[in-house]
């Protein structure tokens, strides 16, 4: 992920560093019952903030992880995987940061969007959001995570039958509840498999 830090204050991080890291998702899909399609989902990623980044958190090796699991419903796009495709979810999950002496998480429901439309028979494209509402506490904080939101823009281009890499925009933002919105933009490039 190539990033900008960027806050919605009087001041943005402009400088372009890299957050590294490996992204992980699973999502089944069960068989259709009265011609809708439930599935189940986890998703994971650990980033590690590069140096230029690393500064505005006064935290070295500073870390980001996410793990979740969620439940779908394809509202569109219920029979064949490479059909213009909506689906919706709700979930769980926790969210952390990691460094030097420094550790806190919280965690709480979420809601996922994704929407994929196929332009020719190799390629489409996906929107996929997933909004984080906190609920626990870290007491030792003054500061409490109050939600974020992560969207992804991009296309999806078929490499081989069951494999195809993703390429686009994420945008990751965080609020502390306060006026100030604070958060991570940029590239970023996924490998996607289907079975």
């Amino acid at each position: 992920l190539l990033a900008k830090a960027s806050t919605s204050g009087n001041s943005t991080n402009n400088e372009i560093d890299t957050l590294i890291g490996p992204f992980g998702k699973l999502n089944v899909w069960f068989p259709k019952f009265n011609n809708e399609r439930l599935g189940v989902g986890i998703n994971t990623y650990l980033l590690s903030y590069g140096q230029i980044l690393n500064q505005y958190h006064n935290v070295s090796n500073l870390k980001r992880s996410t793990v979740g699991a969620d439940v779908n419903w394809r509202v569109l796009g219920a029979d064949y995987e490479d059909d213009t495709s909506v689906s919706i979810g709700v979930g769980y999950g926790l969210v952390q940061w990691s460094g030097a002496n420094y550790t806190y998480s919280s965690s709480g429901p979420k809601t996922r969007i994704l929407f994929e439309y196929p332009i020719i028979p190799y390629l489409s494209i996906i929107a996929d959001e997933q909004f984080h509402f906190m609920l626990s506490k870290d007491n030792r904080f003054l500061d409490q995570l109050a939600w974020t939101n992560e969207l992804f823009l991009g296309v999806n281009v078929m490499a081989l039958s069951q494999f195809s890499f993703q390429i686009g925009y994420m945008d990751t933002r965080f609020s502390l509840g306060k006026a100030e919105i604070y958060g991570d933009v940029g590239l970023i490039a996924l490998g996607r498999f289907r079975y």
